[in-house]
């Protein structure tokens, strides 16, 4: 292995027996030292036959001596030339460029000091003039995000205050949807730059807009990792309304299911499904059940408030028997909801009470998540005696809440979660 510098260099390796340059002359002179050797030998030959030598006069005689005398003797010149040149060439190595070894950077390396012991370190190489990343937020559970991601005609009247724009013609805007996914993309971005990647993702209102597969393109380019996401199936003639996502390299998924619940709605009975996925953790090998809950809304300011809930409060009752049932079934340690509850503790506090009745934990977060109040929130249920946190942490979204560039009428709601 090479050794390497401090600024991540490495530094060239030794030098060979012989350089290039002084091989290749060492070459050329014993090359024409064997050459001048050959030559001087068929000169001897020829004047030491018996034809040729009686042939020639005195003088000529002399010149072919002299000939083969001098050709030998410039032969063992150039033998001995290229013996010196090979030898130089080992004890002369080559000279270096400054630009071979100078360091990229022109900051003084620190001198270690021999009387301390010292570990040789891995370094990391910044870019030039570039501060150190801020920390990131280290969970001490699961970092869970819910958010009911809205629709095209709720972004029109929040966020822009266009209210005269009919409800079919913003849902069928297709301009206004990708404005809306890249709004939702710097949302996820900055929450990974101020806190850290999602564990798991509860999404609701997710319609065309966000569906499987845009939801995990999307957490997959905005965080770096993979991520899977299952959408609640629709039923006949109704949208996509709920998804989960999870990161794949931190939990492998058991099951998926959904839970249903019907209502009649002007004559017709609809149906919601709210999507529930059944979660091993790769590292713990704990077992998670975690859902996106879409509990169905009432007019605020209806005078048969308690009536009109009865369909959402049904909806949550029979969503959280559906998880109660599979958290046996596992035996999971811990079910995590996300939803869009469509209540607030002032308005409808007996659809809270639901789950609280039913040792669920609500987070007890006060802050408003819509304009009209805190209506997202954070269940879980645990095995008993496992104590549990929800520690509900500021979003993106929060100052992003009276702007254009929340692409939702709801808040994005970021939770630690952890057990014991």
């Amino acid at each position: 292995m090479p050794k390497v510098k401090i600024d991540g260099d490495p530094i060239p390796p030794p030098v060979s027996a012989s350089t290039p340059q002084s091989l290749h002359k060492s070459i050329i002179f014993a090359v024409t030292a064997v050459a001048l050797a050959a030559i001087g030998g068929i000169i001897l030959f020829a004047a030491c036959h018996p034809d040729f030598w009686p042939a020639l006069n005195q003088h000529t005689g002399n010149l072919i001596w002299a000939l083969m005398g001098g050709t030998f003797l410039l032969s063992t010149a150039f033998g001995i030339a290229s013996v010196v040149s090979y030898k130089k060439g080992i004890k002369t190595p080559p000279k270096t460029t400054k630009k071979q070894i100078k360091p990229k950077s022109s900051r003084p390396t620190r001198q270690p000091d021999p009387s301390k012991k010292t570990q040789q370190q891995p370094t990391v190489n910044l870019p030039a003039n570039s501060a150190p990343a801020k920390p990131l937020y280290q969970p001490k559970g699961y970092l869970v995000v819910s958010w009911n991601i809205g629709s095209n005609h709720d972004y029109m009247v929040t966020r822009k205050g266009i209210t005269n724009n009919s409800i079919t013609s913003d849902e069928n805007n297709q301009q206004l949807t990708t404005e809306r996914r890249a709004l939702a993309k710097e949302c996820f971005t900055e929450l990974g730059s101020t806190l850290c990647s999602p564990d798991i993702v509860l999404l609701q209102e997710v319609n065309k807009t966000f569906d499987a597969l845009e939801t995990s393109n999307t957490l997959t380019h905005c965080f770096g990792t993979n991520y899977e996401c299952l959408n609640s199936p629709p039923s006949e003639g109704e949208k996509l309304d709920t998804a989960v996502a999870w990161n794949t390299q931190k939990f492998e998924k058991l099951h998926d299911d959904f839970a249903k619940s019907e209502f009649l709605d002007k004559g017709k009975i609809r149906e919601w499904r709210d999507k529930i996925v059944v979660l091993r953790d790769r590292t713990t090998n704990k077992i998670l059940i975690i859902a996106s809950g879409h509990i169905r809304g009432f007019p605020l300011k209806a005078q048969n408030i308690k009536d009109q809930a009865q369909d959402g409060n049904k909806q949550l009752d029979s969503l959280s028997q559906k998880l109660e049932s599979i958290q046996t079934n596992y035996s999971a340690d811990i079910t995590i909801l996300g939803m869009d509850a469509n209540t607030d503790s002032s308005d409808q506090a007996e659809r809270l009470k639901i789950l609280k009745s039913k040792i669920w934990t609500i987070d007890s977060s006060t802050n408003f998540t819509h304009a009209n109040g805190k209506l997202d929130y954070f269940g879980i249920f645990v095995n008993a005696g496992m104590p549990a946190i929800i520690n509900i942490l500021s979003t993106p979204s929060k100052s992003q809440h009276t702007s254009s560039k929340n692409p939702s009428d709801h808040e994005m709601l970021v939770a630690d979660i952890k057990f014991w």
